[in-house]
């Protein structure tokens, strides 16, 4: 058995290496966060899929004092289609059956880890919750417990007796530990030494890339707007379905972000995704327009631009294969815990919820 008073070791910076930290560091749990990667993504939507994982990210809100209001269910997605915004397809139906069906067509590989069949929001956005929380742990008075190592990638694990005792980093550095949740990009770990091979629960999956933009408005936009937006590329030669995009604003109005999916050859491609990046903002000066959108003295979305942040994150979300809502372990390893971002923020949350027991407690 390992020894219990060493730290837990959580590998990644995303949405599950957050929420697994901020449980951690709260129950008083040594912790040593490694940022690994660095894959992370915004909230594509302020909205969430309903169910334990939404519960969890409440819970959590609540423990840390975030004034994120109650969780609302209903529709917070508008479509842009002919020159007007309203709700997605399958929201038009009453039958669950045919909802699951118009969905289903409408929206296809890494997007259904973006925009799910039910929504609900708090009354802030989801991103808005992620950036206090991680704001709120990086308090090392508060949390002298937790210790964040970032630009030092994950290496291998020493492996005693089925259990990981240390974790090696690139710089040569050894970490003892007493278990290990591996919540970076799932693309790395078969990289990892002490990882037995083949890893199967890997297959499958269908890895997308992210391109995500964030603009930062002059004059802010959306103030009041509680909506998530969806919007598509004008079809290409060759292309059969055309391609969607996702965005929302800020609660302040003074920021918004935008997030388009790439298969795994697409993202190998920078010339087609720039020519994307392009098309979206040509898409969004066509969808958003009239004075509720448009500032005065502005002429079109882009102009009330004043910075933009681009970037791309390749395998960051999964196109096939079963959601998660409990981690993925190998064999031979009994304290090597493998969780993912890949299939959204309430899934990211359900998987921690199971591996923490729905509670704060130290249960690993």
């Amino acid at each position: 058995m390992t020894d219990q008073s060493l730290p837990v070791v959580v590998v990644g910076d995303g949405w599950c290496a957050l929420l697994a930290c901020a449980s951690l560091a709260k129950s008083e749990k040594k912790v040593v966060w490694i940022a690994g990667t660095g894959a992370r993504l915004v909230s594509p939507l302020s909205s969430l899929e309903p169910g334990p994982g939404a519960e969890y990210w409440s819970k959590v809100a609540k423990a840390f004092n975030i004034s994120s209001g109650e969780f609302r269910h209903g529709s917070f997605l508008r479509e842009f289609h002919s020159k007007a915004f309203g709700p997605p397809e399958w929201a038009s139906s009453s039958d669950e059956e045919e909802q699951k069906g118009l969905y289903n067509s409408a929206v296809v590989h890494g997007d259904r880890s973006i925009a799910s069949l039910n929504e609900g929001r708090f009354e802030i956005t989801s991103g808005e919750i992620e950036d206090a929380l991680r704001f709120e742990i990086s308090d090392s008075e508060k949390y002298p417990n937790l210790k964040r190592l970032d630009g030092v990638p994950v290496t291998g694990f020493t492996v005693k007796s089925g259990q990981v005792s240390q974790v090696q980093l690139g710089n040569g550095q050894c970490v003892d530990c007493s278990s290990v949740i591996f919540a970076d990009r799932w693309a790395s770990i078969n990289k990892i030494a002490g990882v037995p091979k083949p890893v199967l629960f890997l297959k499958g999956r269908d890895p997308q890339g992210v391109l995500q933009i964030t603009f930062r408005h002059e004059v802010p936009v959306g103030l009041g707007v509680t909506e998530s937006f969806s919007g598509s590329l004008r079809l290409e030669p060759g292309e059969k379905k055309e391609r969607k995009f996702w965005g929302h604003f800020s609660s302040d109005g003074k920021t918004s972000f935008w997030s388009i999916c790439f298969s795994a050859e697409q993202a190998e491609d920078n010339h087609e995704i720039a020519k994307k990046l392009r098309q979206m903002k040509g898409a969004l000066d066509r969808m958003f327009v009239g004075s509720a959108w448009i500032p005065a003295g502005k002429k079109d979305f882009m102009s009330n631009v004043m910075d933009e942040q681009v970037r791309f994150e390749e395998a960051m979300l999964f196109g096939a294969g079963e959601k998660l809502i409990s981690p993925e372990k190998v064999k031979s390893i009994e304290n090597l815990y493998f969780v993912t971002d890949g299939y959204g923020p309430s899934q990211a949350a359900w998987q921690i919820a199971d591996l923490r027991g729905g509670s704060f407690s130290p249960t690993i």
